[in-house]
This record gives structure tokens, C-alpha cells and sequence, in this order.
């Protein structure tokens, strides 16, 4: 058993918390703009965020926010308030960045199924840091988690389920080969997690 110096060695400090939630920010805004530049989807709430951003020709970056705020109240009531606030503060901090992507850089697709690839691992290996710091992104995650606590069901597989369902609807708005690389592309952000994201590998946490 670790003791208690060696555990309060592995805690992050405020600032690698801040540090890791802006960092894992910025790779998973980087990743929702190349795939509304790809015009391609994923799942989770970033995917309806596309989805409904496409349909009103709205910014991205808004549309994931207001989309997410009725998950923070989920958040609250399983995580309580530090790790909600520190949720919503990655969240505002994805959709500033998204929103303002476009004054950054400009970007050009000649592949889109490429595009898909890269821009699924940056949304998952964003989500892996801003995970590891005790915070999250809002969306299906928490519903997710609430589901496996409440009712006994795996995590993993609500996400899959949720995340197909965005995809599906997608199909009223996108082209039969764009949902299949969007499937292929949140197969990959969950493969993503699912290798990264492990409480048995990885010691570190936050207070």
C-alpha cells in the first residue's frame, strides 16, 4: 500500500491542473475545427454540436457550449461542484478557441478521410488530458457514467451507443460515405481513450 507522502506525490499541483486543462483544451478545439472544416462528424457532443451548427450556420464553438451546460448539472450531482467547475471551465475554454480557430488559420482539406483520422486522435488524446485532471468535456460522458452507477450498465458501451446515435442522425444532413468515416474516425477517439485513459496505469490526480 502507497503511503501517504507517496500518494500526495502524485497529486498535480493547481498549476499542471491549469496547465493540463489548457493544454487538453486546445488540442480538442483543434480537433473539432479540423472536423467542421472536413465537414465530417464524430460523436459525444462535439458531434451534435457539428451537426447542429451545420443545420442553423451557426459558430461551432458557441453551439458546443450551450449544448453541454445541461450536462453540468448531471456533473454536479455524481461529481460534485470542484470537478463541475473545473468541466465547465474546459468547456468555455473549447468554445472560445473554436470560435476564434478561423482568425488563427485557415484550413484546406484534400482528404477527408485523413482529416477524420488526425482529428479524432486529437479529440481523444485531448480528452485523455483534460480527464487526468479532474475535469471533463460535459456531454454523453457524464450521462454515461451516471448510467453505469445507477443502473449497473458499462460506461463504455452507453458511450458507443449515444455516440452511434448522433452518427445516425447524421444521415439526414451528410453523405453515406461521410457518416462511415465518421464512424471509422470516433471508433479511433474511443480506441484512444480506451488505451490512455486507464486509472491502473496511470497514479497521478488532483485534489
Amino acid at each position: 500500500m502507497a503511503s501517504a507522502k507517496t500518494i500526495d506525490k502524485q497529486r498535480h499541483s493547481l498549476f499542471e491542473d491549469l496547465f493540463g486543462i489548457a493544454s487538453g483544451s486546445i488540442l480538442f478545439s483543434v480537433g473539432l475545427s479540423l472536423m467542421h472544416a472536413s465537414g465530417v462528424l464524430t460523436g459525444g457532443v462535439a458531434g451534435l454540436s457539428l451537426l447542429i451548427a451545420k443545420r442553423l450556420d451557426a459558430a461551432v464553438g458557441t453551439v458546443y457550449l450551450l449544448t453541454g451546460i445541461p450536462f453540468l448539472f448531471l456533473a454536479f450531482w455524481k461529481k460534485g461542484w470542484k470537478f463541475t467547475f473545473r468541466s465547465a471551465l474546459s468547456m468555455a475554454f473549447v468554445s472560445l478557441l473554436t470560435n476564434e480557430m478561423s482568425k488563427i488559420f485557415t484550413l484546406q482539406i484534400h482528404n477527408k478521410f485523413l482529416a477524420t483520422v488526425i482529428a479524432n486522435i486529437l479529440l481523444g488524446v485531448g480528452m485523455v488530458v483534460i480527464f487526468r485532471h479532474f475535469s471533463s468535456l460535459g456531454g454523453f460522458n457524464v450521462i454515461a457514467l451516471v448510467a453505469q452507477e445507477k443502473f449497473g450498465l458499462k460506461a463504455g458501451y452507453v458511450q458507443l451507443v449515444l455516440d452511434f446515435l448522433v452518427l445516425l442522425i447524421g444521415f439526414t444532413s451528410y453523405s453515406l460515405y461521410i457518416v462511415l468515416i465518421s464512424l471509422i474516425g470516433d471508433a479511433l477517439l474511443n480506441i484512444s481513450l480506451a488505451i490512455n485513459h486507464r486509472s491502473d496505469r496511470y497514479l497521478g490526480h488532483s485534489y
